[in-house]
């Protein structure tokens, strides 16, 4: 009688280890995900910072949140707190300090609009990652670049649609799903007739929005 149930425990050890073996390489891939996604965004902030990227990093992060905390004790308030008090704002719990972001939004009510004050938590660039990761779990892979936008809209700031097209064209899941969301797919192009030679010119282009190569999104 004792026979079946070692078999048994071979079977449930035999699926632990299964498991186990699955969960690391999904583990191993989305570490190898992460790390391909900040050499792209790496490039991206570099090159997106001079222009007001709204991507902070945690060093800046903690930057404003000093800013704030030191212009409100003392009198002569530097422009760098001033700035740093009109955007942002702190709400604190035991754990850490959470910056949020100062917005303006546009209610409508009876045909009189008002503007309403909202508060966005700040996503620093090293937590971007993982927010569009779990956000892209739960939204079971949708390819919709305005779904995520939406979505993760709705809790965070500073999220741009470039690092969720990054995330998407790195899942590996979304790979194997070729064709585009309709909302990307390029719009046919009609052609211009002309009476007379050289008169007027026409150029195609190939969408590559979905893998830009060093920047560059359209092949002519």
């Amino acid at each position: 009688m004792a026979q079946p149930r070692e078999e048994e425990a071979d079977v449930e050890g035999n699926d632990k280890t299964k498991y186990t073996s699955v969960n690391l390489e999904k583990k191993r891939a989305a570490a190898a995900m992460k790390s391909r996604f900040y050499e792209i965004m790496e490039e991206e902030y570099s090159r997106t910072k001079s222009g007001g990227s709204c991507m902070v990093k945690k060093s800046e992060y903690n930057e404003f949140i000093n800013l704030i905390i030191q212009s409100s004790s003392v009198k002569g308030k530097t422009q760098h707190m001033v700035n740093a008090w009109k955007r942002y704002m702190i709400m604190s719990n035991v754990e850490s300090q959470q910056l949020y972001r100062k917005l303006q939004k546009k209610v409508t009510n009876k045909g009189v609009t008002t503007l309403k004050a909202i508060q966005w938590k700040v996503a620093y660039f090293e937590i971007i990652f993982d927010i569009i990761h779990k956000t892209h779990i739960a939204l079971m892979h949708s390819r919709d670049i305005r779904v995520h936008k939406l979505t993760i809209d709705k809790h965070w700031w500073g999220i741009t649609e470039t690092a969720i097209c990054a995330y998407r064209e790195l899942c590996p899941e979304c790979l194997h799903s070729g064709k585009p969301p309709k909302a990307e797919e390029m719009t046919p192009l009609n052609m211009m007739i002309s009476n007379s030679i050289g008169s007027l010119g026409q150029m195609d282009l190939i969408d590559y929005r979905r893998r830009p190569e060093n920047g560059f999104k359209w092949i002519l």
